[in-house]
């Protein structure tokens, strides 16, 4: 259960600006550049990334609007890297990728050899997200022969961060040896305070394989750094890593204690609630094995505690053992007998949660394969093309006389006109068939009901989220969930998981039962 923390140091690049979100609309207010005021809407959009998503979208899709105005590729291409940056923040790696990857194709075209090795290396990042470590791997290496080229300093965090797939891979000795040139480039480039997670991660590969008093030197010099710039959540994760150390070392058992105490004391300061109460359960392990059984169940209480203040429930199971054991050592039998009950039930609920985790999983696959097809499909369209193009020229040349063009052209004219017409009209039929079929289904007139989210979440249990109300009014407007997710900038997959939690709710099953619920509720 005692676990290190790993400082990822995968560098996305965000637009970190000291301005703060009124500043910035001030700013916007004021600038008289549209190139300039597109930037800012992008900056204005990381702001928002963590605490507000809906913000963040709705800014970034300003920086968009400004930016196709004045059709500046350099501008877009930021506010499409933005796009990719909120979308990670939320996990929704697959529309993370593909604005990324439209943000590198931008660089490719401008010849922009900075953007292009950070493009490279934030597709790295989500791919190994997505554990493609091969994949990851080939990107980041690809970022780093780039930026080497052009002696771009943001090179330290792509070797650290091939550091981290291999590590991430069990693969300890080469993690080792990238952590190690990240370390060395970093002390050359005077990047102190990037240095220290480099060390940390470096203590933490030491660690892992069991040369536990070789990693200690490097923890040591991490938590230097960290105090030197007075960085106290470095400091804690130090301090943690080092008491795990000296937990794992027999004759150094006792120096643990001291530096839990510090990890718990800073997390206090910071507020850090997740942090603590990992850094309680630690506690509490250390003091069980140095026979404290009283004082462990203390510790591993406050855990649990905030663990479920928290919403949380990782490692519940393993915690409910944990105090399992404490309550054995104890010799309150009827505590343990109640608390190995509750792991195991804990334990079913997390392998259900780990396998809807995997069915989420499997449908961004497959929506990423579909999208895949679909493009691999339209490049054959516009091969077919431009040969169709290219024997019209021939004709052209071979025929002669500008009688013979003119009616050719006017031909080709007529039948592209045509083609489209024909096209739209059976688009137009296949919507119309989609959408009475959609009516047949729920049975209803298609005047759809609003949804009142006050009065509706009055009479569920689990209030919906914002999120889940405007998803859900989306889609009892008839619109499928493709035109959802292009209209909310998000996932196809992502729609999904808001439909299911909803559905979930509501206690219904689909779209026509969500519908009944809402006109019953109304």
């Amino acid at each position: 259960m005692k676990s290190i923390l790993l400082l990822m140091v995968f560098t996305l690049v965000i637009s970190a600006q000291s301005q703060g979100v009124s500043e910035l609309k001030q700013q916007i207010d004021t600038c008289s550049s549209d190139s300039v005021k597109s930037l800012l809407y992008g900056r204005l959009a990381m702001q928002y990334r963590r605490s507000n998503p809906d913000s963040a979208f709705f800014y970034i899709s300003k920086g968009i609007a400004v930016a196709k105005k004045i059709d500046n590729l350099s501008c877009l291409a930021s506010m499409h890297n933005g796009l990719g940056n909120i979308h990670f923040f939320q996990s929704n790696y697959d529309s993370c990728i593909y604005y990324y990857a439209s943000c590198l194709k931008m660089a490719q075209q401008m010849n922009d050899s900075f953007r292009i090795g950070a493009m490279y290396n934030n597709l790295g990042l989500v791919h190994s997200y997505q554990t493609k470590y091969d994949t990851a791997l080939e990107l980041l290496q690809k970022a780093y022969q780039i930026r080497e080229k052009i002696g771009d300093e943001s090179i330290t965090s792509s070797v650290n961060n091939i550091g981290i797939v291999y590590q991430k891979m069990d693969a300890w000795e080469k993690a080792l040896e990238y952590y190690k040139e990240a370390a060395k480039l970093k002390e050359q480039y005077d990047q102190k305070l990037s240095l220290s997670n480099t060390l940390n991660n470096i203590g933490i590969v030491l660690n892992n394989i069991g040369r536990y008093v070789e990693a200690i030197p490097y923890y040591e010099r991490s938590l230097e750094i960290a105090i030197e710039f007075n960085d106290k959540t470095k400091e804690a994760n130090a301090h943690n890593n080092l008491a795990a150390v000296y937990h794992d070392t027999p004759d150094m058992i006792d120096l643990a204690g001291e530096h839990y105490q510090k990890s718990i004391a800073l997390k206090k300061e910071m507020g850090d609630k997740a942090g603590l109460a990992n850094s309680y359960a630690n506690y509490a392990e250390w003091m069980m094995d140095t026979g404290k059984p009283s004082e462990a169940i203390k510790f591993i209480q406050m855990s649990e505690d905030l663990n479920e203040a928290l919403g949380k429930n990782l490692y519940s199971s393993k915690i409910s053992r944990f105090k399992a054991d404490i309550y054995e050592q104890l010799g309150n039998y009827d505590e343990a007998f109640r608390a190995l009950n509750q792991a195991y039930d804990l334990r079913e609920e997390e392998l259900s949660e780990d396998l809807n985790n995997k069915i989420a999983d499997l449908e961004v696959k497959f929506e990423t394969t579909r999208k895949e097809a679909e493009i691999e499909r339209l490049s054959l369209e516009g091969e077919l093309q431009k040969a169709e193009l290219q024997n019209t020229r021939i004709i052209i040349l071979v025929g002669g006389g500008s009688a013979i063009l003119i009616v050719i052209l006017l031909i080709l004219f007529y039948r592209q006109r045509t083609r489209k017409l024909k096209a739209e009209q059976e688009a137009q039929d296949l919507q119309i068939e989609a959408l009475q079929k959609r009516l047949l289904d729920l049975n209803i007139s298609p005047s759809e009901p609003a949804v009142d989210a006050e009065q509706l979440n009055q009479k569920i249990n689990t209030p919906l989220s914002e999120r889940e109300i405007e998803v859900l009014r989306h889609t009892l407007d008839g619109k499928s969930n493709s035109e959802i997710a292009d209209q909310l900038f998000v996932s196809v997959s992502t729609v999904k998981f808001h439909l299911r939690n909803t559905y979930g709710k509501l206690g219904v099953n689909n779209r026509k039962e969500a519908l009944d619920y809402v006109v019953k509720s109304s």
